[in-house]
């Protein structure tokens, strides 16, 4: 079965962490991300291309959302959702790569 490779930092953190999905790339869903990280209460942002703005930050809030692709690879940033004491941002970028 093919799999997607997910590459991802969080915070300062120097090393990167991997893990893997057993979900083609071009299947791989904002849950199956989820579900990796099983990180509740996060917003998350993708690099998207669009018409009107050209590169951007999408937010995708559906479980069953494809996670677009970007020249070649999907790129995601994760930020911890609004609290009642105000809003903590947590630094993270993901890289999903196909595995060959």
């Amino acid at each position: 079965m093919e799999e997607t490779k997910i590459l991802y930092h969080i915070d300062d953190e120097d090393t990167p962490y991997l893990v893997k999905v057993l979900v083609p790339p071009d299947r791989v869903t904002l849950a199956d991300f989820k579900n990796v990280l099983n990180r509740p209460n996060y917003k998350f942002f993708f690099r998207s291309m669009d018409d009107d703005f050209g590169v951007v930050k999408e937010e995708i809030v559906e479980d069953d959302s494809k996670l677009p692709c970007f020249n070649g690879r999907v790129v995601s940033w994760v930020c911890a959702a609004q609290r009642d004491n105000g809003i903590l941002l947590v630094p993270a970028t993901f890289v999903l790569f196909t595995a060959r």
